[in-house]
């Protein structure tokens, strides 16, 4: 049997909490830092490796609907109905199940950057108005969702406020 990723990354915490980081020496506080720093990433770690899929599809759902509401947006010349379309062709390209969730993401979010990018040389001043406020709206739920996915670190000053990674995942699939 081939232990899973949850048991393989419990094993190494273990090693290093129980057996590296007492064997360092006192006077060497920058490698106890830097091996207690590894020890918190890997409980990170595998807090997150559950989820991440789950995650990565969240978050490609997501950019896909900001594509979307972008291209529907989209008004102006003809260099920013093209790049509208080539946003729409990545978003029916992000079916590839082949690529990975992140990778498939990426490849939408590359043509809307294209896309903005266009828009302010041919795109009317309706559809920059209404792209920054597409774009922040977006950004501002990235950032939470980001926010939560790191809450453990304990680095956010409003963690509390920050749903787990478990609920993140059980609210936007439900």
């Amino acid at each position: 049997m081939t232990p899973d990723v949850d048991v393989r990354l419990g094993t190494v915490v273990t090693a290093l909490r129980q057996v590296v980081l007492p064997a360092l020496p006192k006077d060497e506080p920058l490698a106890r830092e830097q091996a207690s720093l590894c020890i918190g990433q890997l409980v990170l770690l595998a807090e997150q490796v559950r989820y991440t899929t789950e995650y990565e599809l969240l978050c490609l759902a997501e950019m896909r609907h900001l594509g979307s509401l972008l291209a529907d947006a989209a008004d102006g010349g003809p260099a920013i109905c093209r790049a509208a379309a080539s946003v729409r062709a990545a978003i029916t390209a992000a079916d590839d199940p082949v690529r990975t969730p992140r990778e498939r993401r990426n490849a939408v979010a590359r043509e809307i950057d294209a896309l903005l990018h266009t828009g302010t040389e041919d795109g009317t001043a309706e559809f920059r108005h209404r792209s920054h406020a597409l774009v922040l709206a977006h950004g501002v739920r990235q950032s939470t969702r980001d926010r939560g996915w790191f809450r453990a670190c304990g680095w956010d000053p409003d963690a509390d406020s920050l749903p787990s990674v478990p609920e993140m995942i059980a609210e936007a699939t439900s």
